[in-house]
């Protein structure tokens, strides 16, 4: 469940023999509007305000992007070069000039953009996430596409800290398409024509047919008290058509751009008792190929995702439809709907279903001996009275954490260097589901073990993606070759409001010149959450990639004086206990070396 493994081909189409009633109701599914770039640039001016917008028989006033939902497509190539203009007309927050509530839902109106899912630089004027555009203001962002950038469906929608859910859920969402390139992609793959497909919906108060400013509450997630989400919508509508000709085939774009609800994509044959399912096929999961078109029963989408699927329309007289299963944040079945009624008719258009798919990294995928470091990274969940909520007022009920650290806009969790290669154990110790997504880089999930299990289960053929959603008290293998791209970022909980109640760390990328590892103590912002206690013993995790190797572990004070010093050999033992105990209470940095590459150092403050 924790995984997705999502597709659409359909090897079978529909022809609707009748022409009732509700065919009669139904409209051609809306596209949004398509933005090219020209002569390598893409201009864009986003204008952010409050308008009016009908979604599912309802008029709600929302914030939105050009007053569209979804916003227009943005199509890009590698090495193009996009410009956005991105201007704040929504109205003055009410609460601007009240005290800072720490992580908690506030200056709503407050914005800023994400490039969901580029690798692109993500500081300055760039896919900068720590800027806050205030209503009023006008910001021109630059963003350079590398001119080795797979070419695949990504997205954008605001991501400033404790505004992001209400934006999000008021529709300020779009594609951004780096388009395939003629010769580097299959003809028959090139020649597919796209149809997008973005899931939404909105969250308003049934008294006011908006997002309420938000209230204080304990509890947390009282902030929106009272307000109602629409039913999920595509493209704005609740159902519609495609039309088709016999044999033609269209490439589905889907996004999943909802707070924490995740969609099941599945088609079917018929209707009623006589319905029948059909398997789909999926060729690029999170904007990256797979290495083969792959046969699913249904496609999963979890927020933040998008899945690439091919459908193709044979001419068998039977009813087709595209159908939606709904399921909340912790895989409770909602709903289900038929979706997108497949409408064949006219001449047969044979196409020809693509057999081979582009490479979209040439490397390939992370092996073993590529790992530079590892991390052990924790999502959890705490009671604010074991934090500290008697000093702290702006703490609610729950703590939502990662590192044992809420996010702080000044403080840097990790550090990270642009071109090494890491592996990540990635532990979600809460009893809820958590969608971990880091920000201008993708990984491949190579393996998963349940909490006080010895099993793992291994996956052999990993895919790429950049979310992953985090299975409950368990911990998940991730690996990641971290692109040229250095600056400020973040990776967070994909549950908007997990994020907006401080499920997000800070991540520095620095330069490949940057020797973070080789002299760790000569920066002491390198690792700014560190553990903290009366250690007699500190305990080193050792990789199973480094089995039978010398691993080499030091601890250095911070004038960069061996202090501690042990040899032991990879895959003898997985946790190494060092003695401390005869060490001052300090700052110190424990050094691990082993293998051609791996090399990782850690922070550790010995209080006395």
């Amino acid at each position: 469940m924790g995984l997705r493994y999502v597709s659409l081909t359909v090897m079978a189409a529909a022809f609707l023999a009748s022409a009732g009633t509700v065919q009669a109701q139904l409209e051609e599914l809306r596209q949004p509007e398509q933005k090219r770039s020209e002569a390598g640039v893409l201009n864009m001016e986003l204008r952010c305000r409050m308008d009016a917008v009908t979604v599912a028989g309802k008029t709600i006033q929302a914030r939105l992007y050009n007053a569209t939902m979804p916003s227009a497509t943005m199509h890009v190539r590698a090495g193009d070069t996009l410009k956005i203009k991105l201007i704040n007309d929504m109205p003055p927050n009410e609460d601007q000039d009240l005290p800072d509530q720490g992580n908690y839902p506030q200056r709503i109106n407050t914005t800023n953009i994400h490039t969901h899912g580029l690798n692109v630089e993500p500081d300055g004027y760039a896919d900068n996430v720590l800027l806050s555009i205030l209503p009023g203001e006008t910001v021109d962002y630059v963003i350079p596409i590398p001119s080795d950038h797979p070419s695949g469906s990504y997205w954008y929608h605001p991501h400033h800290h404790a505004s992001t859910m209400p934006q999000v859920m008021s529709g300020m969402a779009g594609f951004i398409v780096v388009d395939d390139e003629m010769g580097k992609t299959p003809e028959d793959l090139y020649n597919i024509p796209d149809v997008q497909m973005i899931f939404q919906a909105l969250t308003y108060h049934p008294n006011t047919m908006t997002i309420p400013w938000p209230k204080r509450s304990g509890a947390g997630f009282g902030a929106y008290s009272g307000t109602v989400n629409t039913p999920i919508v595509v493209n704005g509508m609740e159902q519609a058509k495609l039309t088709l000709r016999p044999g033609e085939i269209r490439r589905f774009r889907m996004c999943n751009a909802l707070n924490s609800d995740i969609v099941r994509i599945h088609l079917k044959r018929g209707q009623g008792d006589t319905a029948r399912a059909l398997d789909v096929t999926e060729i690029a999961l999170d904007g990256i190929y797979l290495r083969r078109p792959m046969n699913r029963d249904f496609v999963e989408l979890i927020p933040g995702d998008r899945s690439d699927i091919l459908v193709q329309a044979p001419d068998d007289g039977a009813e087709y439809w595209v159908v939606m299963d709904h399921y909340d944040q912790s895989y409770r079945f909602k709903s289900s709907r038929d979706l997108v009624r497949l409408d064949i008719s006219g001449e047969p258009n044979t196409m020809q279903m693509p057999t081979a798919l582009p490479v979209s990294f040439a490397k390939g995928d992370i092996e073993a001996s590529e790992i530079t470091g590892h991390r052990n990274v924790y999502f959890s969940i705490v009671n604010s009275d074991s934090v500290g909520k008697s000093t702290d007022t702006t703490l609610i009920t729950r703590v939502f954490q990662v590192d044992s650290m809420p996010f702080n806009h000044d403080v840097t969790n990790m550090t990270l260097k642009a071109g090494d290669v890491e592996e990540w154990y990635i532990t979600n110790d809460s009893r809820g589901f958590h969608p971990f997504h880091i920000h201008v880089n993708e990984f491949q999930v190579v393996g998963v073990r349940k909490l006080g299990s010895s099993d793992s289960t291994v996956i052999d053929e990993p895919v790429w993606n950049d979310v992953v959603m985090l299975d409950t008290m368990a911990t998940t293998r991730i690996r990641m070759r971290l692109s040229d791209v250095s600056g400020k970022t973040v990776m967070h909980c994909h549950f908007l409001g997990h994020e907006d109640m401080g499920m997000m760390n800070v991540i520095d990328i620095v330069p490949k010149t940057s020797a973070i590892h080789e002299a760790p103590w000569t920066e002491p912002e390198l690792f700014p959450n560190p553990a903290v206690g009366r250690y007699t013993t500190v305990r080193i995790h050792v990789p199973d990639f480094l089995n039978g190797t010398p691993v080499d572990i030091a601890i250095h004070d911070i004038t960069g004086a061996v202090v501690h010093k042990r040899t032991v050999t990879g895959g003898q033992e997985t946790m190494v206990t060092l003695d401390v105990a005869d060490l001052t209470a300090g700052t110190y940095y424990v050094l691990v070396r082993g293998g051609r590459n791996y090399h990782e150092s850690s922070k550790l403050v010995l209080i006395r």
